[in-house]
């Protein structure tokens, strides 16, 4: 029996972005059969397109939540893992590597409509490592991040002038002339 999940028009038209990006990207390769599934969780209910292995979400697939978020790309043991497409409620979205469920590894995160970017390295699903953020009140930091805080050698950027130095949780203490 065939089942059909009703979505809004603007999520229907994410998923149908996140899933060219997931083809362009070659997360989907041939040869697999793909399970799809309406299912009920804590939240409320998603969409499960992919393929299960003891009845757990593995390889290629995606999920539509019913709160407006979806997901598309690799899973492992029932979380997101590999390269993805999340896309948040509030029309922010994640372009990167999961592992174990969260953002890690190097990854692009854009905010509500864009205002705010970060390309870089995340970790445990925050931003840790070397990375980018523009702020959308038109600042940049460029450096390092640890646990989603400025942390280490960087650089910010506001109004055209440059400020270098050494952060440590998200405070500079020490700055380079």
């Amino acid at each position: 029996m065939r089942r059909a999940l009703k979505i809004s028009a603007y999520a229907a038209a994410l998923l149908a972005a996140a899933l060219l990006a997931c083809y362009s990207l070659g997360l989907f390769g041939g040869g697999s059969s793909v399970y799809v599934s309406e299912k009920s969780y804590a939240g409320g209910e998603l969409l499960f397109t992919g393929e299960l292995q003891d009845g757990l979400f593995n390889g290629p697939g995606g999920m539509v939540f019913g709160g407006g978020s979806f997901y598309e790309g690799g899973f492992e043991g029932g979380r997101f893992e590999g390269r993805g497409v999340y896309a948040f409620p509030d029309g922010s979205l994640y372009v990167g590597t999961f592992a174990g469920g969260l953002a890690d590894g190097f990854g692009v995160y854009a905010g509500e409509g864009g205002a705010t970017v970060y390309d870089g390295s995340f970790k445990n699903g925050r931003f840790d490592g070397y990375g980018r953020y523009y702020s959308p009140d038109g600042w940049k930091y460029e450096g390092y991040f640890k646990d989603g805080q400025f942390e280490g050698e960087g650089a910010v950027t506001i109004d055209g002038v440059l400020l270098r130095g050494v952060w440590d949780k998200g405070t500079q203490v020490k700055r380079h002339d």
